[in-house]
């Protein structure tokens, strides 16, 4: 999608990558379809289980009945989704036949009960974000963009930005884009988001995403397979925080003008563009993006009547 009008009034074309439109309703699908199709019939046998605060639960429930259709077997989906979660995404995974844990108010606390509950149980364990096969299934995203712009006569991006939660999307676009001359961007909430930026700067993993965030999805660490792509230039050239009220602007005024529901995780990117001056100051007034791509991550939000 050319953002027709923005590129005519600025400096630089954007190009929004609608993940919103995905199955599962999110970029997510991508990594657990790749994930679950890796798998043996053997580690599907006993079900699947996971944590989540809502995307990924949704994109492995949908994911695993894709995948038990091709096996001829039923794979079961459990899912532990804190407390604190939009209860609205819980209800979605629990419409998917998946059985849904609410457990812990932080993350934290529902991926030690996922793997209580795999131990117990015998179920395969599927992490959202640390694992190859679900960073090279998000990567697919970064390919995708490219082969989309030139089926339609586009030149390529220069830079392409996303946001950022556990890493597996930022880490899987950097791994296809670094040898493509394109600029990877990553971008967080400055409240409750992975912290990247700070790790960068200090040179370690922040483990705590601190304090709430409405881009919910984005409300966890870095985690350890991602960490050492994310954290260097060469793979991600930049990072980029916005505020909660920046967020909330940017999916309204998107919504308003294209129509389109995202959620306020895929809205921080836009926020990005919108209202960082280091942003602007760095790619825009320098010059060095003219034609960035934005990855709209989901669109998971409840709509009201």
């Amino acid at each position: 999608m050319l953002a027709e009008d923005t590129s005519e009034c600025c400096t630089p074309e954007l190009f929004f990558k609608l993940e919103n439109r995905q199955v599962s309703g999110s970029f997510k699908f991508r990594g657990a379809i790749h994930y679950m199709s890796k798998r043996s019939d053997i580690e599907l046998r006993h079900g699947v289980a996971t944590y989540s605060t809502g995307n990924h639960a949704l994109a492995l429930a949908h994911a695993a009945g894709v995948v038990s259709l091709e096996r001829g077997f039923p794979i079961k989906t459990t899912v532990f989704i804190p407390t604190s979660a939009d209860d609205w995404k819980a209800q979605k995974v629990k419409e998917t036949g998946a059985t849904v844990c609410r457990s812990g108010t932080k993350l934290l606390e529902a991926y030690e009960q996922t793997l209580g509950f795999c131990h117990a149980t015998n179920s395969h364990f599927v992490s959202p974000a640390d694992h190859p096969d679900i960073i090279l299934g998000q990567g697919t995203i970064t390919l995708e963009f490219q082969q989309q712009l030139l089926r339609t006569g586009q030149r390529d991006m220069d830079a392409i930005i996303m946001p950022c939660g556990g890493g597996s999307l930022l880490a899987g676009a950097a791994i296809f884009a670094k040898d493509q001359g394109l600029k990877v961007l990553g971008s967080e909430p400055i409240s409750g988001g992975p912290r990247l930026s700070i790790g960068r700067k200090q040179g370690q993993r922040v483990l705590d995403p601190g304090i709430h965030t409405i881009a919910d999805d984005l409300r966890s660490a870095v985690s350890s397979s991602n960490w050492d792509i994310l954290s260097r230039k060469e793979y991600v050239h930049e990072v980029y925080g916005v505020t909660e009220d920046q967020i909330q602007t940017a999916m309204s005024l998107f919504h308003q003008s294209c129509d389109e529901k995202i959620e306020p995780s895929s809205a921080v990117p836009l926020a990005v563009l919108l209202f960082n001056s280091k942003f602007r100051e760095d790619q825009i007034s320098a010059r060095s993006s003219r034609r960035i791509g934005v990855i709209l991550s989901g669109g998971n939000i409840k709509t009201e009547k």
